[in-house]
């Protein structure tokens, strides 16, 4: 049973690697380490004929399963496995259970709003962000561009230098006030620079310098405070413009919100997990309540049963005990008679026929008698297989469900890490046209390059060299519309190879797989018919298996 459930469990593992080769989204869908995770212990258990044999599950740590967590509370799967005789199944704390799962729902959606305002707030960090990182820093072109802008004032970079910036007694003399003219004419080109298409960046001070001051001396050349004037406006500008970088970059911001949709979107499928959870343990504890009552009803039938066999069979012994005191009336009769001298010849013929008649009317009341103690014998002996029948049904109910569990455990559990789960919608992940997407232009246009390049240049180069060497089979490439129809059908072919993979990876989250002409209406027939709950769960799972065959 248990090889037949790994062989089952390795070929799901398989499945969902293939799901990650080749796998062509938009969305990443987190990896899983091929490990299987189950419960390391499994009791199966069963009860016939009033005798109960309790199957021990191995311990599975050699085969490396761990994990015995239900709702994210281990203490669910101890509840329900700590013991397995009929009384333990019947007694089993559902209301333990269910409030352990309605607090780990609740702990999840709390955890699912402080997610989402988490969220709310990065969005808006990541466009501040993004709005001040789309604006490019500035070269050093451009930082040279805005000195000479500045420089015309003086006549030019050469001028500004010769004159110090305008200072008195340097030759080219300046006119009074060029200083102060330069800032201006600086600030003018500086506010055409920095409109929120750039970022002031980059060592403006040592491009300033080596333009105005270049190997003049710095002691009292103008130049100096002019290059740190026109540093701090063009630094003001920028900032009022596209802002000062700081704080987290954007692309960290980014990261960090995918890092809490990825854990919103795990506490929602832990949610449901939980809540389909939650459900099959309601139908097994309605299931197995049903059953008790049952076996309760039919223990008073029979109650009632024996009440009346022991009525009749007082009555018998009522009847015995007349029958004995009118023959002793009818003695004594006889024998006055016959003390009188009266005539009993006849008398004695009545009475020797009316004993016979008591005779045989005893004989009649003990042969009933026997069959009533007969009849009590097989009620006591039915009213104990009936009990028992229904605890079996119990216990096979219970085995079917923990079966489930495992295979949940063990198999959908680590599927679902993989991001494969119940809700997951393909068409959020996969492209419906794969020949859209920019990552194809970018290839037809390399396609298209090669092409070009081998019609062209490599064609003039090969042949210059045709007569010691032919290169030419080196573009034979084909022709270049034909191989970019070839690159995006195999790339729809293995979207739609992958796109079947998970499709029949996900297929195995229905419960109800291989059996979906049934309608819930009639699975709830079949219980109340008599089939085990929760039967219905695991038949395709565990189709091949011999215990199988015995459910």
């Amino acid at each position: 049973f248990m090889r037949v459930f790994m062989y089952g469990a390795a070929w799901l593992t398989r499945q969902a690697v293939v799901v990650v080769c080749g796998f062509h989204c938009t969305h990443p869908i987190p990896s899983m380490a091929l490990v299987a995770r189950m419960a390391p212990f499994m009791r199966v258990f069963m009860w016939t004929c009033g005798i109960q044999a309790a199957i021990a599950g191995k311990h599975l740590a050699a085969l490396g399963i761990e994990g015995d967590t239900i709702c994210g509370d281990p203490g669910i799967w101890r509840i329900l496995t700590s013991d397995t005789s009929v009384e333990g199944v019947e007694n089993i704390k559902w209301s333990l259970i269910t409030a352990k799962a309605d607090h780990y729902i609740s702990s999840q959606k709390a955890a699912i709003k402080t997610l989402e305002a988490e969220i709310q707030g990065l969005d808006a960090s990541i466009q501040a962000a993004t709005e001040k990182e789309k604006a490019a820093p500035t070269t050093t072109q451009q930082l040279t561009e805005l000195v000479h802008a500045a420089s015309v004032i003086f006549g030019g970079v050469p001028p500004a230098q010769s004159s110090m910036c305008g200072k008195p007694r340097m030759q080219p003399r300046m006119q009074r006030g060029a200083y102060r003219k330069s800032q201006e004419a600086f600030k003018a080109a500086a506010a055409q620079l920095f409109n929120g298409e750039a970022r002031f960046a980059g060592d403006f001070l040592q491009v300033c310098r080596d333009l105005l001051i270049g190997k003049q001396a710095e002691e009292g050349n103008y130049c100096v405070q002019l290059c740190q004037r026109f540093k701090d406006e063009a630094q003001q500008l920028s900032d009022g413009s596209v802002g000062a970088l700081g704080g987290r970059a954007s692309e960290d911001l980014m990261k960090q919100r995918s890092a809490a949709v990825e854990a919103v979107g795990k506490a929602k499928k832990d949610i449901a997990a939980c809540g389909q959870a939650q459900d099959a343990f309601t139908k097994l504890e309605a299931s197995i309540r049903e059953h008790k009552g049952v076996a309760d009803k039919r223990f008073d039938a029979v109650q009632d049963a024996e009440w009346a066999l022991e009525d009749a069979r007082w009555d018998l012994a009522d009847l015995d005990e007349s029958m004995k005191e009118e023959e002793a009336i009818l003695q004594e009769i006889l024998q006055k008679l016959e003390e009188t001298g009266a005539d009993v010849g006849n008398a004695k013929a009545s009475t020797r026929e009316v004993l016979q008649q008591e005779v045989a009317l005893k004989t009649k009341v003990s042969d009933t008698d026997s069959a009533l103690v007969s009849v009590q014998q097989k009620m006591v002996a039915a009213k104990t297989a009936d009990k028992v029948i229904e605890q079996l049904r119990s216990g096979v109910s219970a085995i079917a469900e923990k079966m489930h569990l495992l295979f949940d455990k063990t198999v959908l559990a680590p599927v679902r890490n993989l991001g494969i789960h119940e809700s997951l919608e393909l068409d959020d992940y996969f492209h419906k046209d794969a020949g859209a997407l920019s990552s194809a232009g970018m290839v037809r246009d390399t396609v298209d390059a090669l092409d070009a390049f081998c019609k062209g240049d490599a064609k003039a180069s090969f042949d210059a060299v045709a007569d010691q060497i032919d290169l030419s089979p080196l573009c034979r490439i084909g022709d270049a519309a034909g191989i970019k129809s070839e690159i995006t059908a195999a790339v729809e072919e293995r979207v739609k190879s992958v796109r079947d993979s998970i499709e029949e990876v996900k297929s195995w989250m229905n419960p109800f797989k291989s059996q979906e002409s049934l309608t819930p209406q009639q699975i709830e027939d079949f219980v109340a018919q008599g089939e085990p709950e929760g039967l219905r769960r695991i038949m395709s799972v565990y189709s091949s298996a011999g215990f199988f065959q015995y459910l």
